[in-house]
């Protein structure tokens, strides 16, 4: 199935078009700019746009956005919305007193970083061009931007959160003071108190994306995980119809790899919906990494999901997280046991001895050494699984 152009997806990305147009609109009208200077803005905006939609594009085809198709856009569209309203509101603000860190921040929260770099760029150049025109403000902006990009991948880190606030509310503080000093060659209490202030903004700002806009769009994500392998979901549908035995073979290794990644700890939902597809470039045929990594891409599956898939067997490279180890085993171990169901047949004492020998043969093999899965863990995963799962 090959992913085509979604309606919902162009029209989004024309409300980030017109909402550029908007932004730039309102600082040539503000400024009272002649023809000649709206022209070069219009051209700045096409530039923006076009280098956004590469971007976008490239990250979306190396798997850096782990989210829905249709609701990463629309995310990205309000939150560029936002940044407009933003930039809006900073040319009513004195000179180096604009908290230009919140729009990389926003964005971040729901793209990479370098889309974050890109928009940051724009919003404070136009900025600095038309409304102050002044040079040190235009660095002052872009070396805050830069830096609060770097702090913000720290924010959304639990154990770093305090440092990383405490970094951000200095660097917003101190910066916009030292380009003050090198334009005016003086000290201001005035742009001490906006700069201690622009910090102040700028961390609330950074608190607020990590309890709620980065919380919101993680949810999506394990909703998504779990939209992903229902019934009516149109790739289960169509996995289905080819071949009920594939079919069964996906469901069984999924809700097996989610019932062991609950006892362990570790996440249930990528294991679930990794364990289903994990079998994705079988069925689309030679080369198997290579096939279910693009297959996947061009469904637009979660990064974590895509980076699963591109661990296959170990065919190119070994299993790298405790998610990966627990769906090839089990799926190594549902496929063994398919195979040899004639053989031992249902008897559960059998059974069991054929579970714990090939478990023990993972464990030796020393295939889940850099996976991050401990012993515990997997003497835990061997025991439900020769004690408790559908395989005895």
């Amino acid at each position: 199935m090959i992913e085509t152009i979604n309606f919902r997806r162009i029209m989004t990305f024309l409300c980030v078009v017109a909402s550029a147009i908007l932004y730039t609109c309102f600082l040539g009208y503000y400024e009272k700019m002649y023809a000649d200077d709206w022209y070069c803005m219009f051209l700045l905006d096409a530039i923006f746009l076009l280098i956004l939609i590469f971007e976008l594009h490239f990250a979306r085809s190396k798997s850096q956005l782990a989210e829905n198709r249709n609701s990463y856009f629309v995310k990205f569209a309000i939150a560029f919305f936002v940044c407009c309203i933003c930039g809006m509101i900073f040319v009513f603000l004195p000179l180096f007193a604009r908290p230009v860190v919140i729009i990389p921040i926003i964005i971040f929260s729901v793209t990479n970083e370098m889309i974050a770099i890109i928009c940051s760029c724009y919003f404070t150049i136009l900025l600095s061009l038309t409304v102050s025109g002044d040079y040190y403000e235009l660095l002052s902006h872009i070396l805050v931007s830069v830096i609060g990009i770097i702090i913000t991948q720290v924010i959304f880190v639990k154990k770093l959160q305090l440092f990383a606030y405490t970094i951000l509310l200095c660097i917003n503080t101190m910066i916009p003071i030292i380009f003050y000093y090198w334009e005016y060659r003086e000290y201001s209490l005035k742009c001490v108190f906006f700069g201690c202030l622009c910090g102040l903004v700028s961390v609330s700002a950074a608190f607020i994306c990590d309890k709620v806009v980065k919380p919101y769009a993680d949810n999506e994500v394990n909703h998504y995980l779990l939209d992903m392998i229902s019934e009516d979901y149109h790739l289960v549908k169509e996995i289905k119809n080819d071949s009920s035995n594939e079919y069964e073979h996906a469901k069984k290794v999924s809700e097996i790899a989610y019932e062991c990644a609950k006892r362990v700890g570790i996440d249930a939902n990528l294991c679930a919906a990794s364990g289903f597809y994990y079998r994705l470039g079988k069925w689309m045929g030679e080369p198997h990494v290579i096939s279910g990594i693009k297959k996947a891409q061009e469904m637009c599956f979660p990064a974590e999901v895509i980076y699963i898939l591109s661990e296959y067997y170990g065919e190119d490279k070994l299993p790298s997280s405790p998610e990966s180890a627990l769906v090839h085993m089990v799926d190594a171990l549902v496929k063994k046991m398919e195979t040899m169901e004639g053989e031992f047949g249902k008897s559960k004492w059998n059974n069991e001895m054929l579970i714990y020998q090939t478990m023990n043969e993972f464990s030796s093999s020393g295939l889940y050494d850099k996976s991050g899965l401990g012993m515990n863990h997997f003497l835990n995963i061997r025991e439900y699984l020769a004690k408790e799962s559908m395989l005895v």
